[in-house]
């Protein structure tokens, strides 16, 4: 069947990434382990705040201003220039509280939940253009999994996958973008811990990974995984994983779908144990999709050319087509949220412990 390999777990190496306390940064880096960043000390621009209920001061984005002085961008020392995101964090924050119920259930249920239209396709649009304008100013690089070969881990690249780990730094060229993240960090985690199904997860806004993918059209896919396959053992408290698909017009059946490998049943009356089901979904402009980053294998397939509609290019107020890369390509915005609660990661009474035993052979 699929041959289980562990994700990519330093898609993005940057000398500038912020990192939660510098003892975690410093084991983390010698583990292979992706840095947690402290949340507060991500965000960095003041427009946000009146948005949605995040800490942000002047002295954060004076202190990326001199970044990017450094950077040779040029950006003025005064507030007034901060840039104002399009995206209402408002707006997204109501939407996440109206669907955290059904979140937390689908997820206890069937270990994963997705939604097609969590945003509008003109939303998409801005995001997608945002990150591609990370992508021109060199923020990406080669993204790589790993395995273990007995008792050796060897990477492996992903053929044609780029990543970057946007940070606060980012704001000035991708407002919208860190709006998402900052807002999703404060609205699911309290939302879900609010719910009957998911409250002993106690997930946390304290500290996240993410990581902002492109993979180029033409053969570029990825090998079957799961998000954290180490758990407590490798100091990885990734409990859930928050995927944000950024291609606007993508056509269905044209590639780069995710699959999902998760427990097959027959309506929810009896679950066969050994049994697994794959699930398909393509990656559209604004679908969100959640599962237990500890607990779901899941690969991505081939992405092909030629995916996305002219007439949606056409129509979109940020016209992809005059960029510089193709079309087809396909981007993700992914954030881990991390676990208070150690002992639900790779936890033996979860229904979903076994996927990964099921999906290894062949």
């Amino acid at each position: 069947m699929f041959r289980l390999v562990s994700s990519s777990t330093r898609p993005c190496l940057r000398r500038f990434r912020l990192r939660s306390v510098s003892s975690v940064s410093s084991d983390a880096s010698q583990r292979q382990v992706p840095c947690r960043r402290n949340t507060a000390s991500f965000f960095s621009a003041s427009s946000c705040t009146q948005q949605c209920r995040v800490p942000i001061t002047v002295r954060s984005v004076r202190a990326h201003q001199e970044h990017k002085r450094q950077d040779a961008r040029h950006f003025s020392s005064d507030a007034d220039d901060i840039p104002t995101p399009t995206i209402s964090a408002a707006q997204l924050q109501d939407t996440l509280l109206h669907l955290a119920p059904s979140i937390s259930h689908h997820l206890a249920t069937y270990g994963y939940y997705t939604t097609t239209n969590f945003l509008q396709s003109s939303s998409v649009s801005i995001l997608r253009s945002q990150a591609i304008t990370l992508r021109k100013q060199g923020r990406y690089e080669q993204s790589y999994s790993e395995k273990l070969e007995g008792h050796t881990i060897r990477r492996f690249d992903k053929r044609g996958v780029y990543a970057c780990e946007p940070d606060g730094r980012d704001y000035y060229t991708a407002p919208d973008l860190i709006t998402y993240i900052a807002t999703l960090l404060r609205t699911l985690p309290e939302a879900l811990n609010g719910e009957s199904f998911t409250k002993e997860m106690d997930l946390s806004p304290s500290s996240f990974n993410a990581k902002l993918a492109v993979s180029t059209a033409g053969g570029s896919r990825y090998p079957c995984h799961i998000d954290n396959p180490v758990g407590n053992d490798g100091g990885d408290v990734r409990k859930l994983t928050c995927i944000l698909y950024l291609n606007p017009g993508w056509v269905e059946g044209e590639g780069g779908e995710i699959r999902l490998f998760v427990k097959e049943d027959d309506g929810g009356h009896v679950e066969r144990k050994d049994a697994v089901k794959k699930v398909d979904l393509s990656p559209v402009g604004g679908r969100l999709l959640l599962f237990w980053s500890d607990e779901i294998p899941h690969e991505v397939l081939t992405t092909k050319s030629s995916v996305l509609s002219p007439q949606t290019i056409q129509e979109s107020e940020h016209d992809l087509s005059e960029s510089t890369y193709s079309e087809s390509d396909r981007y993700a915005l992914t954030v881990w949220i991390p676990t208070e609660n150690r002992g639900v990661l790779h936890d033996e009474r979860s229904k979903f412990v076994d996927l990964k035993d099921l999906v290894q052979f062949g």
